[in-house]
């Protein structure tokens, strides 16, 4: 009967798993891709563009920041301005979002000069936390350079602060959750087919990125300029009083860009107004790349580079590229806009790979970026009578074996280990039963013990109340006399000594002295000191057994190696009360603070 018995489990188990697998499959069949929304961000404008999934052509949309005066320049700002820009109905058909980052709070260095030798996500956050002067940070990696077996994969890391990172899902709105990729400019910058060092420029509207590599070496050098073709235009239209989008307008029709410039070999003033307007901003241009250059090649010890990639709002400003050529003597070779790039090659340098749980906060939930999606670290359970389908399988096989199993029950069998379920309840019973016994002896002797703290501190506190206040200096050294004087003296103000004083045996003449000093080089340190005596006056509490606070003088004194004051701060102390007068005294002095406090 056993036999039989395995053997129908066996049966019933292996068509309930291949059900399983069957509505599996058909799960997966379900989904369909789904459509991407690229993103490209800079201080040039932004571009989006969603793929729609079922092959059908692209929607475009874009926003030019160059002729703006007041075009926002902060990545997170400008990304805010995209999203926002996006109607509602498309929103609703991003799958996911890959988004290209142009921004020069971003690091980007190559592990040979970061010295990075390690895998582990945690050191290398911290170093890039390190190099950023921030709490936290976040990376991606990217190959790059010829490495042998036995050396660590030479390549690229990309590093944001997790701050920064935070803004860029803060501004995604909605659409944080779908986003799967950022991506550093500097990383598409580099990934071009070449065998040669070579340089990158790609020019924007108020700033420029300069990449420097060598894919022998796996050498990189990053570099932000402060030039774009906005700079242009604003030094001609402050010089003309022109707008600056018809400055825009003038330099892409004219030519004004004198080659001389370029080599640093013009000597004496522009010959016309618009090159003396644009001759600083050339300059600065200039001495930036060619900065650059030496140090790429002399101090990183690569290979010169031999032709110069150039992209971006270059094609705007006429002349411009041949002048950059003539400025790093390099041929200029003309590339496509990074966000057609970043659509085409599909480069996975991703700076989510490297964030850790948490990056992603949505009210309570917190996400973790696994598998290429933002996913929420700790799913609740689904509530009301819906299941979900593989706990619905789960318990219909376990029913269908519960029923396979009964039809073939031997009674006599199961007899033995019922008697021993039955027993072992008993026993975690009685258990149970004595471990309650115990708690209520302790509980009674908790209470027992609370009764008798009651009833001293009903005593305490009634021997206090009959006991008369203590108004004489004996209560000189109470603990909220010496917080008073601490409280009251200023951080430049040191307590060297204090003592009581009694200069004859008549009654009251009992004195409690302050010492102390202060550097002279502190301003008004006479005022301090009065500051001092005043704080002490107006504090009831003090003032309590004390007729009077006074200042009894300062020495100019030398303490090691500089100046100070020293000063004696007089407390005239009250006499103390009679022991036949103490209760009524201390009743009517009690009255009357309280009248003067009213």
């Amino acid at each position: 009967m056993s036999v039989a018995l395995l053997a129908g489990l066996r049966a019933r188990g292996t068509d309930l798993l291949a059900q399983l697998r069957a509505r599996l499959g058909a799960g997966q069949q379900v989904e369909e891709p789904e459509a991407v929304l690229f993103v490209g961000i800079s201080d040039a404008g932004w571009r989006a563009t969603l793929v729609p999934a079922d092959g059908s052509a692209p929607e475009e949309l874009s926003e030019d920041f160059a002729p703006l005066a007041d075009a926002p320049t902060a990545a997170a700002d400008v990304l805010r301005r995209a999203v926002r820009s996006l109607a509602p109905g498309l929103r609703e058909r991003v799958g996911s979002v890959r988004l290209l980052v142009t921004d020069g709070a971003l690091m980007f260095v190559d592990n040979r000069s970061a010295r990075i030798r390690s895998t582990d996500a945690v050191g290398i956050r911290q170093v890039g936390a390190q190099q950023l002067g921030s709490a936290g940070a976040i990376y991606g990696f990217q190959p790059f350079g010829r490495s042998s077996e036995h050396e660590t994969p030479r390549g690229v890391y990309s590093f944001v602060t997790a701050e920064r990172a935070r803004d860029y899902l803060g501004a995604m709105d909605t659409l944080a959750t779908r986003l799967v990729q950022i991506l550093p400019a500097e990383a598409l910058m580099i990934a071009l087919p070449e065998e040669q060092p070579f340089a990158a420029l790609d020019i924007r509207a108020r700033a420029s990125t300069l990449v420097f590599a060598d894919p022998e070496t796996g050498a990189v050098a990053s570099r932000e300029l402060p030039v774009g073709i906005a700079s242009f235009a604003q030094a001609i239209a402050a010089a003309t009083s022109v707008p600056l989008e018809e400055a825009l307008q003038g330099l892409a029709r004219r030519e004004c860009f004198p080659a001389e410039m370029a080599a640093g070999a013009r000597a004496g003033m522009p010959a016309t107004a618009t090159e003396r307007a644009l001759a600083p901003v050339l300059e600065t241009l200039r001495t930036e790349l060619r900065a650059s250059h030496e140090y790429f090649v002399y101090q990183r010890l690569a290979g010169a580079p031999e032709r110069l990639v150039l992209s971006g709002e270059a094609g705007r400003v006429r002349g411009l590229a041949e002048w950059v050529g003539q400025a790093l003597e390099l041929p200029v070779v003309a590339a496509p806009g990074l966000h057609a790039r970043f659509m085409a090659d599909g480069l996975r340098t991703n700076l989510l790979e490297g964030a850790p749980k948490g990056l992603l906060r949505i009210g309570k939930v917190e996400y973790r970026f696994v598998d290429g999606r933002f996913r929420p670290d700790q799913v609740q359970p689904a509530r009301g009578p819906a299941r979900p389908a593989g706990n619905v399988l789960r318990q219909e096989l376990s029913l269908a074996m519960l029923r396979e199993t009964a039809s073939g029950l031997d009674v006599a069998r199961l007899a033995v280990p019922a008697l021993a379920t039955i027993g072992f309840a008993g026993l975690l019973w009685v258990t149970l039963a004595g471990a309650g016994s115990g708690m209520a002896q302790a509980t009674g002797a908790l209470s027992a013990a609370n009764a008798d703290d009651a009833m001293l501190r009903t005593a305490l506190a009634r021997r206090l109340g009959a006991a008369p206040p203590d108004e004489s200096a004996d209560a000189l050294f109470w603990t909220d006399k010496l917080l008073a004087i601490a409280q009251a003296m200023p951080t430049s103000m040191w307590l060297t000594k204090l003592s009581v004083a009694q200069e004859s045996n008549a009654t009251g003449d009992r004195r409690l002295v302050l010492e102390g000093e202060i550097p002279t080089a502190q301003t008004d340190y006479l005022g301090r000191i009065t500051g001092l005596i005043d704080r002490l006056s107006a504090d009831a509490g003090f003032m309590r057994a004390v007729s009077s606070v006074s200042f009894d003088g300062a020495t100019m004194a030398r303490d090691g190696e500089r100046d100070v004051e020293r000063f004696t701060v007089t407390v005239q102390l009250r006499p103390p009360s009679s022991p036949a007068a103490a209760a009524p005294a201390g009743a009517a002095g009690a009255r009357g603070g309280s009248a003067k406090a009213s």
